[in-house]
């Protein structure tokens, strides 16, 4: 399960990942760094990783982006 986390985000912050995560075999925890709450549909690096993870579920998705910034679409 991809968990995907804004820096800044106010409504589900980073910081609950780990608690997400627990009983989940295959979770990919992302914190991507400058954005807010639902960075896969607002920020370019959150679109890779959601679609990097939706074609292939069983790998984690590559993050570089997510450690760099982001690429805002709106």
């Amino acid at each position: 399960m991809l968990l995907l986390a804004g820096e800044f985000g106010p409504v589900t912050p980073p910081e609950w990942l780990p608690a997400a995560s627990v009983g989940l075999s295959r979770a990919y925890p992302v914190v991507v760094k400058g954005a807010a709450h639902g960075p896969g549909l607002t920020t370019g690096c959150g679109l890779s990783l959601a679609t990097a993870f939706i074609t292939d579920p069983t790998q984690a998705p590559e993050q570089s982006c997510a450690k760099q910034g982001l690429i805002r679409f709106c």
